[in-house]
């Protein structure tokens, strides 16, 4: 199990590296997540919300909007509902549809975990400021080993909107390492932590890397 999962990280990483000159921009983003039905089992129908900050963007291109030391980046994954869980070998896998993801560019630097929200929903303090990019999600894959609190997701997020579509490629690939159990971020509400970052899809190995994942069990 230890070197199947030390081989599924590393082509997490292969698919999550630059691809040379010929990507645009690499969106890092770290998230606290939240299942309606408890992300201890992903049941068909629940539906996941991730809510979490932009903490740098590589490979800029020049003119895109993005202004760190004068605005709070935030991100929300919403709308995101399980296929249903399914476990073989200790591993579990589940799909997502349906999902939304969008930055939003503040200078109130507000975005606040800990404050009030409504259920299926990102705190406001998370949406309330200039859209900045929103996109629509593909099957958003996930595999978890829950004996060691690891896992691995990936997803297609094709842009629609915001003040920085005109700079970001159309279609970008999103993939991260998440940690379903533990910590501060379940004291305050929430069932997992996920780090991640999207990036322009340009080299076959990142499209196959959950596949390729999957195929060692």
């Amino acid at each position: 199990m230890g070197r199947r999962l030390a081989l599924a990280l590393l082509a997490l990483a292969i698919a999550a590296a630059p691809c040379l000159a010929q990507d645009t921009i690499n969106i890092h983003f770290s998230t606290y997540g939240y299942e309606s039905g408890g992300f201890e089992f992903s049941a068909q129908g629940d539906t996941l919300v991730l809510v979490g900050f932009v903490v740098d963007a590589e490979g800029v291109i020049p003119g895109l909007p993005y202004s760190p030391s004068v605005n709070e980046y935030t991100i929300v994954f919403t709308d995101l509902v399980s296929g249903g869980e399914g476990v073989e070998g200790g591993v579990s896998t589940f799909t997502y549809t349906g999902g939304v993801m969008s930055i939003y560019q503040d200078p109130s630097f507000d975005g606040d975990w800990e404050q009030p929200h409504e259920a299926n929903q990102p705190p406001a303090s998370f949406v309330n400021g200039e859209l900045w990019l929103r996109g629509e999600m593909g099957p958003f894959d996930w595999t978890l080993w829950r004996d060691m609190s690891m896992g691995v997701c990936g997803a297609i997020v094709q842009v629609t909107g915001g003040l920085a579509a005109p700079w970001v490629p159309q279609s970008l690939a999103c993939g991260g390492t998440m940690v379903p159990a533990g910590g501060f971020y379940q004291a305050i509400g929430y069932d997992l932590q996920l780090n991640a970052e999207m990036w322009r899809e340009s080299v076959a190995i990142r499209a196959s890397s959950l596949g390729a994942i999957k195929a060692l069990y």
